[in-house]
This record gives C-alpha cells, sequence and structure tokens, in this order.
C-alpha cells in the first residue's frame, strides 16, 4: 500500500518537474494560442535529398507556431548527409539568427524521471 503511494506520488513529481521543463518560457503566447497569427520563421541550410523535405517543413512549423525558439536538424543516412537545417532565433530577444553553426546545450530530461524512479525504489526495498 506505501509502496503504491509512493510509486504514484514520485510519477507525479516526476510529471511536474517534466512539464515545468517543457513548458516553452519563450513562447509569445498569442501565437501559441491562435497559430493563425504566427509570423512564418524561414529554414536555411542544405536539403539534399528531396525525400526529407517534410522534416524541414516540420522544423519550420515548429518555429512558426513558437514550440521552438530556434533550432537545427541534422540528418545523415548511412554516412551521408542528407538534411542539414536550423531556423529561428538564439536568444529571447530574437535579435541573433539561429543557423547550422550555432552551438547549443543538449539536456535530457528523461533521465531525472529515471533517477526519482530508482531513488524510490531504492527507499522503498529497505
Amino acid at each position: 500500500m506505501i509502496s503504491s503511494l509512493l510509486a504514484v506520488a514520485a510519477a507525479l513529481i516526476a510529471f511536474l518537474y517534466w512539464y515545468t521543463i517543457a513548458t516553452p518560457w519563450y513562447c509569445s503566447g498569442v501565437c501559441c494560442l491562435h497559430k493563425d497569427k504566427c509570423r512564418e520563421v524561414a529554414v536555411n541550410g542544405k536539403i539534399i535529398n528531396p525525400k526529407y523535405t517534410s522534416i524541414a517543413n516540420a522544423l519550420s512549423e515548429s518555429l512558426t507556431h513558437g514550440w521552438d525558439l530556434g533550432a537545427s536538424v541534422f540528418l545523415s543516412v548511412n554516412g551521408e548527409t542528407v538534411l542539414n537545417v536550423a531556423g529561428g532565433y538564439r536568444d529571447k530577444e530574437k535579435t541573433i539568427p539561429y543557423d547550422v553553426d550555432s552551438i547549443n546545450m543538449i539536456f535530457s530530461s528523461g533521465k531525472i524521471i529515471e533517477k526519482v524512479r530508482v531513488g524510490l525504489f531504492c527507499l522503498c526495498s529497505v
């Protein structure tokens, strides 16, 4: 009974932590709520294989709707580059463009959820 409650509590804490991270702090409100008022964001770079144009279009849509501030996609198939595109901005004020050479930090939120679960599992098994 107690372990079930702890598991539910851990899942709730993990979800709330993930939700805090996943909420776009830079989203322009009106654009996120009313997608028809969004200003289109151009994607630049190279689409070497036209088969992967839909991925570049998805990136453009994500940037246009405010789901991402700036992002890039690099895709290599069998060692051959087929897509290398980027768009949006590197800063909150939207003054520095995000291009294929921009450097960014990557963070995996799934690891936090797993650490909470393992910690609670170890706590419950003692």
